[in-house]
Formats: C-alpha cells, sequence, structure tokens
C-alpha cells in the first residue's frame, strides 16, 4: 500500500477492500490530471492573458507541494506549458487558433463531472446532491419530494423580506432556488449538527427571550458532509418557542478558489477550483438553499 506520509510502499498483503479503496485513489487521481487539462482549456480562452498565466502557474504550485508521485507527469505538463506561456502571453499566439477542437465534448466533461462528484462525496449525501444540481445546472433540476424548486426572479421577494440586498447574501435575478422540505435529509442534518447551538446561543439575550441579529452566519467544520455541502451559511429569523429553536436555513451556493494546505488533498482542491471556474464561466450554476431547522432549546 502506498503511504501518504512517507512516500514508501509498504510490503503487506492487501486485502480485497484495501484493493478497491487504491483503484478509487487511482481514479481519483486520473481525473484529477483530466480536469487539469480542461482546466487549462478553459484559461486559455480567457481574455485576460494575466488570468491564463496566474491559473497555470497556481495550479502547478499546489501539485507540486503534494509530492505525490501520481503528478510527476501533470508537473511535467504544466512546467511546459508555463514556458509556453512566458513566451507568448503577450501575443495572439498565446490564445489556440482552434480550442473548440482539443476540447472535451459537453457531453464527456458532464460524465466526468458526475463521476468525480460520486467519487469525492460517496459518503456525503447532501454535499452530492447539491453539487449534482450545480453540475447539471439548476434549472434542469429534477423533481425530488425533498424540495421545492424556485425559478429565477423569486429570490428578488427573498432579498426584501430579509434584507438581503446589497450585502454578500444579495439573490441575484438569474440564480434558481430550492427550498427544502422540514423532512428532508438535509434539514435533519442541520438540526441535528453537534455545534450549531453553541454558534447561535452568543447572539440569544436571556432577559429579553429574543436574539440580537436576524440574520447569524454558522459554520459546519465538524461535518464532513455539511462541510462539503454548505461550508457556511446563514440562519434567519431565529427564534425559540415553548422550548424549541426555530430558524431558516439560508445558504447560496457557490465556490470560492482555495490554495493547497496540509489537510486537503491536491485532488479536493483541483476539483473544487475547476468547480469555481465553472461558475465563473457559467454565473447561473450558482444557486440559492432555504431549509427549515429545528432543535429543543
Amino acid at each position: 500500500m502506498y503511504n501518504l506520509c512517507n512516500g514508501k510502499t509498504d510490503d503487506v498483503e492487501k486485502s480485497d477492500e484495501t484493493l478497491e479503496y487504491e483503484q478509487e485513489i487511482q481514479e481519483a487521481h486520473d481525473n484529477a490530471k483530466r480536469l487539469y487539462n480542461d482546466l487549462k482549456l478553459i484559461a486559455q480562452k480567457y481574455k485576460s492573458r494575466m488570468n491564463v498565466k496566474w491559473d497555470l502557474e497556481s495550479f502547478h504550485r499546489r501539485l507540486t507541494m503534494t509530492k505525490l508521485p501520481i503528478y510527476e507527469r501533470a508537473t511535467l505538463k504544466m512546467t511546459t506549458t508555463e514556458k509556453f506561456l512566458e513566451g507568448k502571453i503577450t501575443g495572439a499566439a498565446a490564445m489556440p487558433t482552434n480550442p473548440q477542437k482539443a476540447d472535451f465534448s459537453e457531453q464527456a466533461k458532464f460524465d466526468l463531472n458526475m463521476r468525480t462528484n460520486m467519487l469525492l462525496n460517496r459518503n456525503n449525501p447532501d454535499a452530492q446532491e447539491l453539487a449534482n444540481i450545480f453540475l447539471g445546472d439548476p434549472y434542469k433540476a429534477p423533481y425530488s419530494e425533498e424540495y421545492k424548486h424556485l425559478p429565477a426572479g423569486s429570490g428578488k421577494v427573498l432579498n426584501s423580506k430579509y434584507n438581503l440586498t446589497k450585502t454578500n447574501k444579495e439573490i441575484k435575478n438569474y440564480s434558481e432556488g430550492f427550498a427544502y422540505s422540514r423532512y428532508s435529509t438535509l434539514a435533519k442534518n442541520v438540526s441535528n449538527y453537534a455545534d450549531l447551538r453553541n454558534q447561535i446561543k452568543n447572539y440569544y439575550d436571556e432577559t429579553t427571550g429574543k436574539f440580537n441579529k436576524d440574520k447569524i452566519d454558522v459554520k459546519f467544520d465538524l461535518d464532513q458532509n455539511l462541510h462539503r455541502a454548505l461550508g457556511h451559511a446563514t440562519i434567519l429569523e431565529p427564534t425559540i418557542k415553548n422550548g424549541y429553536f426555530h430558524g431558516i436555513l439560508f445558504d447560496i451556493y457557490d465556490f470560492d478558489i482555495e490554495y493547497y494546505d496540509y489537510y486537503n488533498s491536491a485532488f479536493i482542491t483541483a476539483a473544487n477550483d475547476y468547480f469555481w471556474h465553472l461558475q465563473e464561466k457559467y454565473p447561473y450554476k450558482v444557486f440559492y438553499i432555504l431549509a427549515p431547522v429545528t432543535f429543543k432549546w
């Protein structure tokens, strides 16, 4: 088995489960290299030459820092690309004459993205569902008893009701929305999140029996499923009634570009940044989420 800590191979007999896991990891690395190639093609289409150079060099640094042998060939590709960009970044030759010719077909990219999501989030059902909606385009989201689909433009009412206009939480007119049922898996998992009460109680005034904020920002760092699904979100209209907390989870599903660190695998970082590029290219993929939150106070 390959040991990520010391970079050596342990001479031990491998179980069927171990072999299956290693096969999945190999597939993950292969997908990461494909994602890089697709990212490179997208970057080459940018109007700004500096963005092309920054993206490729940033990606190169992150993969180099991993020190994983599986990325050696990818690193060589990136070094070659950097030399190409350094020599031709200021000229028209920096842009491919026919970028579509070398690109994946839309169906091939969609299939790859879905397989990547299944592999990344095979144990994270909420994260997998939300990423599927994002990758498949929110306006095409299938019917589900878990949520009600809110069409683009419906966010205008919510912006006004919850005072989201001209804030970083404002819903864009082109964004679709999904209002989850109180019986949905997402609503239940958020309501049962162990650290949620600890984060919210700081804003509760025992003397008045009310919260001093109508919007409370929360994080989901202690649960991998919710961390990948939401990361951070906002609780709207927090109240306590008959010994139970009630509120509305609100989140805009989008991605921030990340940098490699010791605690995140290069594959996860690569996938995250690739999805970030997708949302930059297709802003309508960004959608918002609403879900009721209830737990005993």
